[in-house]
């Protein structure tokens, strides 16, 4: 079959009753699937996404139940400041609100960045792409890259689709099981999908990153680390909703996009939620 390389806003992955044409990305570019962590191997029938509970992947009401709409609130603006998500501030005289323990077993982890995934290693190239290793809770490891803008040239005059803002390549599995020949990630082959938590996790970690390296805020996301969305549908449809919410991470949905090899014929379907794809045929 035909393998093609596509990408998709975070608009278009919306539910919706019409496709809207794909633009093409070049293979082996600068935001392409990343090389293989250091000391993993595949495992077989070890696909799917963990199951745990997290306040990234958790929708606005439940949260609300637990701490109340206004500490609710609080807790995604300190996560789009980089912050933790609960943290007392003693000075000011802010306490937090009693969480609802009936609804939540684990209320340390559930508001912990750290109990999703942590930064083992930093990397960062010459041109000052910062390569982040994340060690996710049951030990793999990812990687999440921070490209900074196109520098300023001295007479030169920025094109107006250059790219002048922070710039974040995620992950969305485990390895890869498509082996696409440009990608060095392929030859992990699968070790698992990562639950939305994982995913989102990324971005908290990459949020607080670009302040330590002095880099613009984040506006771009691009589903271009390793794995393919398309394998892993539901949990990736499940952080884009979270990432495009005003009321959450709040990126623009024209901002967020989503790179597929189109592994399957039903693939376009299970990204944007809609059943016809005759559209891209």
């Amino acid at each position: 079959g035909l393998c093609f390389l596509a990408v998709f806003s975070a608009q278009e992955v919306a539910v919706r009753q019409a496709l809207r044409p794909v633009s093409a990305v070049a293979p082996g570019s600068r935001t392409g699937r990343r090389s293989e962590p250091k000391g993993q191997r595949a495992v077989r029938g070890a696909a799917a996404a963990p199951s745990f509970e997290s306040v990234f992947s958790s929708p606005l009401g439940k949260l609300a139940a637990l701490v109340g709409d206004k500490e609710a609130r609080s807790v995604w603006a300190r996560i789009r400041r980089g912050e933790a998500p609960r943290a007392r501030d003693d000075a000011a005289g802010y306490v937090l609100a009693p969480i609802n323990s009936t609804q939540l077993a684990d209320s340390e982890n559930f508001f912990s960045v750290e109990a999703v995934g942590s930064v083992v290693e930093r990397t960062v190239a010459n041109d000052a792409t910062v390569k982040l290793l994340v060690r996710l809770r049951d030990g793999q490891q990812v990687e999440t890259v921070l490209i900074p803008p196109l520098p300023e040239r001295e007479g030169a005059i920025r094109a107006k689709n250059a790219r002048a803002k922070t710039t974040l390549c995620v992950s969305s599995q485990v390895g890869c099981r498509m082996a696409c020949s440009f990608c060095a990630t392929g030859r992990m082959g699968l070790r698992r999908n990562l639950a939305a938590a994982e995913i989102l996790a990324q971005v908290a970690i990459a949020i607080t990153a670009t302040s330590s390296f002095s880099m613009p805020p984040l506006s771009n996301i691009v589903f271009m680390g390793m794995g393919e969305p398309a394998d892993n549908a539901a949990e990736v449809r499940s952080a884009l909703a979270c990432l495009t919410d005003p009321k959450r991470f709040g990126f623009s949905k024209s901002k967020v996009l989503v790179s597929t090899v189109a592994p399957n014929p039903d693939a376009f379907a299970k990204l944007l939620g809609d059943a016809r794809t005759r559209a891209l045929e």
